[in-house]
């Protein structure tokens, strides 16, 4: 319900609801060594920034992209 409503995506009370619920856990200080995480659209925006902290937390990652150039640079 909380994803359904206009607050609860675009103010900081839905932030500040799910980073209180079990379950959400920051990424920081995890070990994912030994995890495959397939990410898409890991070229450039909030996908590039997911491929760079699942890759700083030592996890496999799997780029998929329409770019085979924009990928390889990544």
């Amino acid at each position: 319900a909380l994803e359904a409503s206009v607050v609860g995506s675009f103010t900081r009370i839905g932030p500040a609801v799910r980073a209180r619920t079990a379950g959400w856990a920051s990424l920081e200080g995890q070990d994912l060594s030994g995890r495959v995480v397939a990410v898409t659209g890991g070229t450039s925006g909030l996908g590039l920034a997911l491929v760079e902290a699942l890759a700083r937390q030592r996890a496999s990652v799997v780029l998929l992209a329409r770019d085979a150039a924009k990928a390889e640079g990544v």
